[in-house]
């Protein structure tokens, strides 16, 4: 933008912060597109995943990355500056790295519920 008088080109313009995490969104978005192509490969072809199994997969894989953004945020933080992260908010260091590892096993338990259903939904038999 633009603008002819400078003082409303600064509220315009200078009232937000953009923070970029493509490192981290971008994977999360293919592999969210994949496993919706799984999904609409297997209902196409008549082996449907069930639903509950849908369900778990998604909020394991949802409370998992919920839990693991502070990791990649402070992982970044530490390549970036040199100023160690500060924890405080999280319990300390002992706290974040359990919040982290539990937030890991969660996306780990996420993928394998997706694996035993699509393994579930090939081996049976068609409607």
């Amino acid at each position: 933008f633009l603008l002819p008088a400078t003082t409303i080109d600064i509220n315009l313009h200078d009232t937000y912060v953009i923070i970029d995490y493509r490192h981290f969104c971008l994977p999360i978005a293919i592999l969210s597109a994949l496993t919706t192509l799984c999904y609409f490969i297997m209902d196409k072809i008549g082996r449907q995943i069930s639903n509950k199994i849908g369900f778990w997969h998604f909020g394991l894989i949802l409370l998992g990355l919920l839990l693991t953004y502070s990791l990649f945020v402070t992982v970044e933080y530490l390549f970036n500056s040199n100023n160690p992260p500060d924890t405080v908010a999280f319990g300390g260091n002992d706290s974040f790295l359990l919040t982290a590892a539990i937030g890991l096993l969660l996306l780990l338990a996420g993928l394998i519920v997706f694996l035993v259903g699509l393994l579930r939904a090939l081996v049976q038999k068609r409607k």
